[in-house]
């Protein structure tokens, strides 16, 4: 396999590379910076023996750049577009924006370039993307956005990606899409969900009320490669392991851990105001606030996703949170 990594030293991105490289996979991966790389080698060191790091080639680049992805796509038959950005800052809607969607327009664009080579794109979407679903039943691939004026603008984004995906597919492509859960693992920043799961491990008891669905990282890259080898074009997979309350994530993590600490679920309202005293001190002094009114409430929702689509064992019990 030949293949190209977008957004790749992100959570899910350095996981997947690992994981093709150790499937014999020659990796082409772009980063945003020199920073970006050290991230992203220091973690494949740790994954894979210097022999097979000899297959990973890393370029700096950005995903908007039709020059950068032309050199990055030239010589690959899969592309894994994981880059996004995850963010409820109001203040970065242009930039959540520019990447998740002007970055995914420039990926199929530039693929469908390629008119001499089939290249098959696997696109990183999310639930967020997804509309909720109908009466009681968990929601699936076929279910919608009917309401995306009261969305996040990362929810928005992931949506307006996505149909940049299926506009390229009506036009050609040949693509996979795939809309994990909360995806939950460790990583060596404090990114994504792994900081709320370092968070869990530290004891601090504090959780609020809502439930979504959760997949582990290596399910993710697991179904990602699984999918890019087969014969599937032109679908959408749920990746969905469990549907857990925040509370029942906290005692799985406190078990795995040998501890016993009881959850306590946080009052909405309370941190509602926190919340806002947050976004108000962050706007002041220019800061990323660490708490916001839309993270608040994407917290305290239920949602239930079915993820039995794709023929995959899951992670029992999500181990090794």
């Amino acid at each position: 396999m030949q293949a190209a990594v977008t957004g790749a030293n992100g959570f899910v991105g350095t996981h997947l590379i690992a994981q093709l490289l150790e499937k014999g996979a020659n990796v082409r991966a772009m980063v945003r910076s020199s920073k970006s790389r050290n991230e992203l080698l220091s973690f494949v060191k740790e994954k894979v023996t210097p022999e097979i790091l000899e297959h990973l080639e890393v370029f700096i680049g950005d995903v908007t750049n039709r020059l950068d992805l032309n050199s990055l796509f030239s010589e690959v038959d899969y592309v894994f577009h994981t880059a996004a950005i995850v963010s409820f800052n109001p203040r970065k809607k242009q930039k959540i924006h520019n990447i998740n969607v002007i970055g995914t327009r420039s990926v199929v664009n530039q693929i469908l370039e390629f008119k001499n080579k089939n290249i098959r794109l696997i696109h990183f979407s999310s639930i967020a993307a997804i509309g909720d679903s109908v009466g009681d039943l968990p929601a699936n691939e076929d279910c919608w956005h009917k309401n995306l004026e009261n969305s996040s603008d990362y929810s928005k984004s992931k949506y307006f990606a996505e149909l940049e995906v299926w506009r390229g597919i009506e036009e050609g492509l040949n693509a996979v899409i795939i809309n994990p859960a909360v995806i939950i693992g460790h990583s060596s920043t404090n990114r994504s969900s792994s900081a709320l799961i370092r968070q869990m491990e530290s004891g601090l008891p504090f959780v609020t009320g809502g439930s979504t669905g959760f997949v582990h990282v290596d399910d993710v890259c697991k179904a990602a490669i699984m999918l890019a080898e087969s014969h599937i074009q032109s679908e959408r997979f749920i990746l969905c392991a469990e549907n857990l309350s925040y509370k029942e994530l906290f005692n799985r993590v406190q078990k795995q851990n040998d501890k016993t600490r009881k959850p306590i679920v946080i009052n909405k309202a309370f941190l509602l105001g926190i919340a806002l005293l947050t976004e108000v001190f962050s706007f002041v002094f220019n800061l990323e606030p660490k708490l916001t009114r839309r993270m608040v409430h994407s917290s305290f929702s239920d949602s239930e996703w079915d993820g039995g689509k794709i023929d995959m064992k899951y992670i029992s019990n999500l181990e090794n949170i």
